[in-house]
């Protein structure tokens, strides 16, 4: 796509939709001044108002690695207007708003957003970044030793994750499996069911098994337990300890 883009680039330098494809590319090699003039000129030269929300929405990204959260918030949201906003809009731009709310720590209006987008699309993204938000909510007053009763949230937090964890087993969703879903479940089920934990655990460490190098292996042993119990040493000793408490 590159190759192309950048042929038309050349034919045409004020493009907006090749500005706009461009602006992606350098976004992902980190060049932010050039991202910054792409976007710009795919927002002032076009008159269709997708094109008009993916420059919006290059800047927001951009102003969000750079840490200007305000700037990244602003640009997010005229990404999402661009496109209609409310129940339309674009999804990664309202995505990105939310986590501008979290990086400001306004969790409650974080988690109201995040309600509203998964009432309309089951997005898993979202769906992992509720639970999550649930999930830390109960922990942290776990930590303070608070007698609040958190039971609502650890039933939203469970369902919400183990929602994303049947989508990855639908191979029409292409979901790739996120650890950090069943760290969450993990602790979350430690209490009332500490098997359920386990199985979560179990299913992380085949996980990282799967992913140590070829060459970690060893050579000779066939022996599935074997190997397994010769590969634990590369994982995190965190997984190992808590799959020793059960």
């Amino acid at each position: 796509m590159t190759q192309y883009t950048q042929k038309a680039f050349k034919i045409d330098k004020e493009y907006p939709m090749t500005c706009s494809l461009f602006g992606g590319y350098f976004l992902l090699r980190k060049a932010y001044s050039t991202v910054e003039t792409l976007a710009r000129k795919a927002i002032e030269h076009t008159d269709v108002m997708q094109i008009a929300s993916d420059g919006w929405y290059l800047l927001g990204r951009k102003s969000h690695y750079e840490g200007d959260l305000t700037r990244a918030a602003e640009y997010y949201n005229r990404s999402d207007q661009a496109r209609g906003g409310g129940e339309k809009g674009y999804l990664p731009a309202k995505f990105g708003t939310v986590q501008m709310q979290v990086s400001n720590k306004d969790f409650d209006g974080a988690k109201f957003r995040l309600e509203k987008i998964i009432q309309q699309t089951k997005n898993a993204e979202c769906m992992v970044l509720l639970g999550a938000l649930h999930a830390e909510e109960v922990f942290a007053a776990q930590r303070s030793g608070s007698k609040e009763d958190k039971s609502a949230e650890i039933k939203k937090a469970i369902n919400l994750l183990e929602s994303v964890r049947a989508l990855w087993k639908d191979e029409t969703k292409k979901i790739s499996p996120d650890e950090s879903v069943l760290v969450y479940l993990a602790r979350l089920y430690e209490q009332s069911a500490p098997e359920k934990s386990m199985q979560c655990l179990t299913q992380l460490e085949e996980m990282q098994l799967a992913e140590v190098a070829e060459e970690e292996r060893p050579e000779g042993v066939e022996d599935e337990e074997q190997v397994k119990a010769a590969l634990r040493v590369h994982l995190p000793p965190q997984l190992l300890n808590n799959m020793g408490c059960f």
